[in-house]
């Protein structure tokens, strides 16, 4: 005796997998154009920020070497506490390796150093802290700060 088949479906042919999708959908490639959007938006942000972020960097730099270069005026040339410095007082104290600063007296950015007073931190010209207070990270300036506002100087071996 032979068995009738109960179901109608056992009499459909399986199809392959694949032959019912061909292709990527709308969506997917939505969602692929999203992601490479995304992506390319944090590279482009970080690759502008970057020269700005390097500016920032050689400005602290300078402003360090500034530092050193009173503390040497003020041995060597018996600087009094409070004493007003111009940067033409600094240039021969300050070493050679530092060209572009020795030569204009300006921070990467262009802005002039201004004065200094013994006994106090060099501080970044307002408009270039104005310029870099969106890329760089809080406490980045730490001990320095803007020009305008005085802080007295660390003691410190350089």
């Amino acid at each position: 005796m032979m068995k009738q088949s109960t179901s109608s479906l056992a009499m459909v042919p399986k199809r392959n997998v694949l032959s019912r999708r061909q292709g990527v959908t709308v969506l997917e490639w939505l969602m692929l154009l999203g992601l490479v959007f995304g992506f390319g938006v944090v590279l482009v942000t970080g690759a502008m920020r970057a020269p700005m972020m390097k500016k920032a960097q050689q400005t602290r730099t300078e402003l360090e070497e500034i530092e050193r270069a009173l503390l040497e005026g003020a041995d060597e040339k018996n600087w009094q506490v409070g004493k007003e410095v111009e940067f033409d007082d600094l240039r021969p104290l300050i070493r050679k390796k530092f060209k572009r600063m020795l030569k204009e007296g300006r921070d990467p950015l262009g802005n002039a150093y201004g004065l200094f007073e013994v006994g106090s931190l060099p501080g970044v010209p307002d408009a270039s802290y104005e310029r870099f207070e969106e890329v760089v990270p809080d406490g980045f300036w730490t001990p320095y700060g803007p020009a305008s506002e005085k802080r007295p100087a660390l003691d410190r071996d350089f």
